[in-house]
């Protein structure tokens, strides 16, 4: 059984096999140790409840290439579930002998670098997402990564959300070695996330009149007033939280973008797939994000901080309004249906005036669950083809955790002094504000 893939499906095929992106992963440390059996039977639960972590994608025709792949533009690819998982499909287990010279943010710098570097491949018959189990001498990181096809970065932290739920359910759990067979466990919904997609990119038949006029009429207004703006992309994770406390900020990877000015700056909310429809909220926890939308704000920083919160206030009505219009998804199924992916990411290859930055928060997880807690979180990923600088943010019981990634280039640049820089600028601000809060 199997279907075609949705036109966001696609792009995420064609970035992945591509080699334009590698993954996203949420790495987490837990109040308790765990054994092989918890990890297997809390696995296997999961999978068993969110059928999106049993999908793959794969080609029709197994000889095909890459240029029957562009030629097609990923209509030659099908959604399909793997038939078996076994648990060393998805598990691995590494060790690091503690370096008594390195701190816990060195560490954990080291180790997400690496992770950052792996992927999840498609057109095989595991399912693209990974569980790592990193021993040292102190801790134990437990580190799930994800291609984007199906899932997105708050997917990451309620996995291990559910993941200690289900720990804290089990009394004495026995090892199992294969986690899914779909002869004996059955076949799930191929279809609930796609339909899903399919009503949300749907578009009414004036859309595409409104959007040629629009064109004509604003395109020189927009670039005249944009002229003097920084050429800045950010894209903001929206969370579904409203838990706040004091935060900490833990340097960890930390790097800098082509423009070291933050003053005036063109951004997107990125609407995370627990945001994107109640109807997929409810039913489907392990999506992926379905679209970005354009926000412009003017010079930030000779303002008091009451008006930057307030104009951030603004901008989250703004975005709520955008979300419950699902104007954004239908321009952004409008734009898809339109553009060969192939041929828009291998346009790109070996450019530098592309997007420059991309910023993502996915919440505020102090999660507990009976005798079970969440004691410090993670989230980063890599730089992809789009971005030079990749700002990672989430919260957890232990305050507020920031990965940055970048391009190898910015080590070079200031006599090599460019990242401590940016590092001691950047936790000064930071700690600047926290301070205020306190006041």
């Amino acid at each position: 059984m199997s279907r075609q893939p949705s036109a966001l499906e696609r792009r995420y095929i064609a970035r992945n096999t591509l080699n334009c992106y590698l993954n996203f992963n949420v790495t987490a440390t837990y109040n308790k140790p765990v054994t092989k059996a918890q990890v297997s039977q809390a696995l296997r639960t999961i999978m068993l409840t969110n059928d999106n972590l049993l999908l793959n994608a794969f080609r029709k025709d197994p000889s095909d290439t890459m240029e029957d792949d562009r030629r097609e533009n990923g209509h030659n690819w099908v959604i399909k579930l793997v038939q078996k998982v076994r648990y060393d499909d998805v598990v691995s287990v590494e060790k690091l002998e503690q370096d008594t010279q390195l701190d816990e943010d060195q560490i954990v710098a080291e180790y997400l670098s690496n992770i950052s570097t792996r992927t999840c491949p498609l057109n095989t018959d595991t399912p693209p997402w990974r569980f790592v189990i990193y021993e040292t001498d102190k801790k134990t990181y437990f580190t799930f990564y994800f291609d984007h096809t199906f899932f997105d970065g708050i997917v990451g932290a309620q996995f291990h959300e559910d993941f200690i739920t289900q720990l804290d359910k089990q009394e004495a759990p026995e090892y199992v070695d294969v986690l899914y067979d779909q002869e004996k466990d059955g076949a799930p919904n191929l279809y609930l996330t796609y339909y899903q997609q399919q009503q949300l990119y749907s578009w009414p038949w004036y859309y595409p009149i409104i959007n040629r006029i629009g064109q004509l009429k604003v395109v020189k207004w927009f670039l005249d007033f944009g002229s003097d703006s920084i050429p800045v992309h950010l894209v903001f994770q929206l969370s579904v939280s409203n838990r706040r406390k004091s935060t900490m900020l833990r340097g960890l990877e930390l790097s800098i973008w082509t423009n070291w000015s933050f003053k005036k700056h063109h951004g997107s909310a990125d609407v995370g797939g627990s945001h994107k429809a109640a109807s997929v909220t409810d039913t489907h926890k392990y999506v992926t994000s379905t679209t970005a939308f354009p926000t412009f704000f003017g010079a930030l920083d000779h303002l008091a901080k009451q008006q930057i919160v307030d104009i951030m206030k603004s901008h989250c009505e703004r975005t709520l309004k955008e979300i419950k219009s699902w104007a954004a998804f239908r321009s952004q199924g409008m734009n898809m249906e339109c553009r060969n992916f192939w041929d828009f990411f291998l346009a790109g290859v070996g450019l530098m005036n592309i997007p420059t930055s991309a910023v993502s928060n996915i919440g505020n997880h102090q999660f507990d669950s009976g005798l079970w807690k969440i004691e410090n979180m993670w989230f980063s990923q890599g730089n992809g083809a789009s971005f030079h600088f990749v700002f990672n943010a989430v919260s957890s019981h232990a305050g507020l955790n920031i990965v940055i990634g970048f391009l190898p280039e910015y080590e070079e640049l200031m006599e090599g002094r460019l990242i401590k820089t940016f590092v001691k600028k950047f936790k000064k601000n930071v700690m600047g504000i926290v301070r205020q809060d306190r006041e």
